[in-house]
């Protein structure tokens, strides 16, 4: 119960002050609770609490010092989604997540538990978004229990198509001058046949996008009507251009999946970002006559898996014009079908290497990227093994002179620019390969 024990004369001192008290049931003490708008100032009494309202800090009294015990802005700042206090509704999770941010300066975190019902059951009570956006501030987290505990339901409105900043058409959407944000296991289905998107990133020059990080979640999609896509990023201007506004975000360990005939069909399309990474990133079950991943990757770091058997005239990987700098491992797992491709890479100067489970066509290579085709043909017994290593055309071989060759290793080749073309190699000419074969350099 409250209780005012304080004669009038302690009031008046204390008129900065809100104070609360109560009586402990266990040891019938009175505590006497204080609150400050900074940080508490004078002596003292026992069985006294004063709380920051600046901050939320707590302190005690000591020796008639007030000493801090307990830093509940750190609690502030992390609000529990509870399906009561914050219902399992975008207005509730929107709550949450103003309640969370922003507070004495630090970040802030909604935490999301289990919407599972049972574990046997595979049923799920999810957060019903309905057809309603969720705008991801700075400085903000939203963590769930997992991608197949915590479940986020989205139904794009009607009239969505390919996201834009009027019109998101997305469960989550990270608008300009989004930074330090992140959205971790979370399981998201696009549901109701709709054209919907999982994520969709903005960014400008004067508030561009970056060190966000989505990371363990999953995207579905149980329709065969609407088209839906993954990530979609979307700098002012679009390509090459624009893409520094949008960078150093990290997407990683995300699985893009789907039954009834179809996943997600456009799992990832970039229309321009820079220096990001996307890790161990999944696509299960494309359409056919699709491109899971299409876009202008410009200096990324892409871990990507395209799985789909009975697949046809898929293109797992589509690099744009203007695409260069890509350090890429793709997994191309599809049939060897004509009409399927691993890859199309129209922007050059980028480093692939493509692990090829079933013989599937390896696409169309741009001649200024170091490709490299590791196929194992399944389908064979035993299987077949091959590996091509497609170069650059602008591939050049270091270049020394007769008198610097030195001892070769077998194998080795090197142009020399004044040997003649003999066996061994002899200096005095005016350039050969130099080879090297059995401890010997050969010229000819």
């Amino acid at each position: 119960m409250k209780s005012g024990r304080l004669p009038r004369r302690a009031l008046l001192r204390c008129s900065a002050f809100l104070m609360l008290a109560w009586t402990s049931s266990a040891s019938g003490q009175t505590v006497t609770e204080l609150h400050s708008p900074g940080l508490p100032s004078g002596s003292c009494a026992i069985n006294a609490l004063n709380q920051n309202d600046g901050n939320g800090s707590v302190y005690t009294c000591l020796n008639g010092t007030w000493t801090s015990a307990i830093n509940a802005s750190s609690m502030n700042n992390t609000v529990w989604m509870d399906g009561v206090k914050y219902p399992w509704t975008a207005a509730g999770l929107r709550q949450a997540i103003a309640d969370a941010n922003g507070h004495a300066g630090l970040a802030g975190v909604v935490r999301i538990g289990s919407t599972a019902n049972g574990i046997l059951t595979n049923t799920l009570q999810q957060i019903e978004l309905d057809g309603n956006t969720i705008t991801v501030p700075s400085y903000t987290y939203i963590v769930g229990d997992g991608r197949d505990a915590t479940g986020v339901d989205f139904i794009a409105p009607a009239g969505c198509s390919v996201p834009t900043s009027s019109n998101p058409c997305s469960a989550f959407y990270f608008p300009p001058g989004t930074r330090e944000s992140g959205i971790i296991n979370l399981g998201i289905e696009l549901d109701g046949g709709a054209n919907g998107t999982c994520f969709y990133f903005e960014g400008n020059s004067t508030f561009p996008t970056f060190n966000n990080i989505i990371q363990n979640v999953s995207c579905g999609n149980g329709f065969n009507t609407g088209t839906r896509y993954g990530i979609v990023l979307t700098p002012v201007p679009t390509g090459i251009n624009g893409a520094n506004f949008i960078h150093d975000n990290i997407l990683q360990n995300i699985w893009f999946s789907g039954y009834n005939g179809n996943g997600i069909e456009n799992p990832i399309l970039s229309n321009g970002d820079y220096s990001n990474k996307f890790l161990n990133i999944q696509s299960d079950n494309p359409v056919n006559g699709g491109i899971p991943f299409s876009g202008t990757f410009v200096n990324d770091r892409l871990e990507l898996t395209v799985h789909k058997e009975n697949s046809s005239n898929i293109t797992a990987l589509f690099l744009a014009a203007g695409t260069n700098g890509d350090i890429v491992d793709l997994y191309c797992d599809l049939n060897s079908a004509p009409g399927n491709a691993c890859l199309n890479d129209a922007g050059g100067g980028n480093h692939i290497v493509v692990s090829n489970m079933n013989a599937t066509p390896l696409g169309t290579p741009h001649p200024y990227s170091l490709v490299e085709n590791l196929t194992i043909d399944l389908t064979t017994t035993p299987f077949t093994r091959k590996v091509s290593v497609l170069l650059p055309a602008d591939t050049r071989l270091q270049t020394t002179t007769f008198n610097n060759l030195g001892t070769p290793v077998n194998g080795a080749m090197i142009l020399c620019s004044d040997c003649r073309t003999t066996a061994p190699c002899s200096g005095g000419g005016t350039g050969a390969l130099a080879k090297g074969i059995t401890a010997v350099w050969v010229c000819h």
